[in-house]
């Protein structure tokens, strides 16, 4: 759910093209902000970071918030797999 009270669909196409990433995770806390929590490979740049701030804009919403948590790897499951979209809002 956005801060405009829309649903949002196909979230990880944000990510689409970005041979930068390993990995990535999209958390939602609120309806108000994400938090992208990503894996880079060294080549990764601060204009890979915007490109996902105007992504998330213009994809999602304008008025999410965007925080990024960068970490070696998204920790995985009991299935050995990890979870793209994390939706803790209940």
């Amino acid at each position: 759910m956005t801060p405009d009270g829309h649903q949002a669909r196909r979230l990880g196409q944000i990510f689409t093209g970005l041979p930068e990433l390993k990995q990535f995770q999209i958390v939602q806390e609120t309806e108000a902000s994400l938090l992208l929590r990503v894996a880079v490979r060294p080549s990764y740049t601060a204009e890979q970071e915007d490109l996902l701030r105007r992504r998330v804009a213009s994809w999602i919403s304008p008025k999410l918030e965007v925080d990024f948590e960068y970490v070696d790897e998204i920790e995985t499951g009991p299935g050995g797999k990890y979870q793209r979209i994390v939706n803790r809002i209940r």
